[in-house]
């Protein structure tokens, strides 16, 4: 996704600290590489990324916030660089291999997602000429409030910036990113992290149950 999902956090802390946003690379502002392949969108080349932002902003140490797949990034992270940690706050979001979990149905998760995984490098043009008026339209607010999505809490104005996003990427960049996050696993190190660590959590979150933030904390 890009910045917008931050802006109440970013309103909340803005007063008494630095806050910094970025856009992965093939998102919003940030351009995507010249070959669209797997090996330039893993969680450690995103991670990479992030640091460069960092020096570019001349920040030596922070918190690192991320929400879904951004959890497994600030891990990688701190993997990487532990030194430019300060704390972590993986929000809503698993810490590797997300379709085994998601919906409590890990066959179905694979299978679709391999489905328009295929589709979509496969005929990359087309689907993205039928999907652009379908994601800019009420349909997927009205999908995601069937369970996605808190109904009471997710606003309108809040969502729609995600579907409009999603509309104008290339979606190609969206499944390879995905794809990543799938062979990603911090599982296996997460025991060894030292930094302070805030694990936030949904109780009735689908994508990542509340027993897995449990495990990861």
């Amino acid at each position: 996704v890009s910045t917008f999902f931050w802006k109440y956090v970013v309103d909340f802390f803005q007063a008494r600290h630095r806050v910094v946003t970025w856009d992965y690379r093939g998102h919003n502002r940030s351009e995507p590489p010249r070959d669209l392949v797997a090996e330039h969108f893993t969680m450690e080349i995103n991670a990479r990324d992030c640091i460069a932002v960092l020096d570019d902003a001349r920040i030596d140490r922070a918190v690192f916030l991320g929400h879904s797949m951004g959890c497994q990034v600030i891990f990688e992270i701190w993997k990487h660089f532990p030194d430019r940690v300060a704390g972590l706050v993986p929000v809503c979001g698993p810490y590797g291999r997300p379709l085994d979990t998601a919906f409590g149905l890990p066959e179905m998760s694979h299978a679709l997602f391999a489905t328009f995984y295929a589709a979509v490098n496969a005929f990359p043009s087309e689907i993205q000429t039928l999907l652009r008026p379908l994601l800019r339209s009420p349909l997927p607010l009205q999908i995601a409030r069937l369970g996605a999505i808190n109904a009471q809490l997710a606003e309108a104005d809040d969502m729609q910036p995600y579907f409009d996003h999603l509309s104008k990427m290339d979606l190609r960049v969206f499944f390879l990113m995905a794809g990543e996050m799938q062979r990603h696993d911090a599982g296996p190190w997460l025991g060894e992290i030292d930094a302070p660590t805030l694990v936030v959590a949904g109780e009735h979150d689908l994508m990542t149950p509340l027993s897995l933030s449990h495990d990861m904390a």
